[in-house]
């Protein structure tokens, strides 16, 4: 019995704060906007590697040499420290 009221406050708490407020607009407008850095991460993330691929693969000394370092500085580097770098980027 004791569950039963507390999943009727749940409901009448979700339905007060998103749906009469229309707070699930906020929640949209969030959606839309992660979707569209998805999107543009992908996108810029294919478009770099292509372009180091390239680099790495031609016959310019100084472009293959190039993206062979930032090939290694990328392979050594974990994921969690690119990104606090990246953050605190102006």
């Amino acid at each position: 019995m004791l569950l039963s009221g507390i999943w009727q406050e749940i409901t009448e708490a979700v339905i007060n704060n998103l749906i009469l407020e229309n707070r699930y607009q906020l929640i949209l407008d969030g959606l839309k906007t992660t979707l569209i850095i998805t999107v543009f991460a992908a996108v810029a993330g294919t478009v770099l590697g292509g372009l180091i691929c390239w680099m790495r693969m031609g016959r310019n000394r100084i472009a293959g040499g190039f993206a062979k370092a930032y090939i290694d500085i990328m392979r050594g580097t974990p994921a969690t420290h690119i990104a606090k770098t990246l953050a605190v980027m102006p």
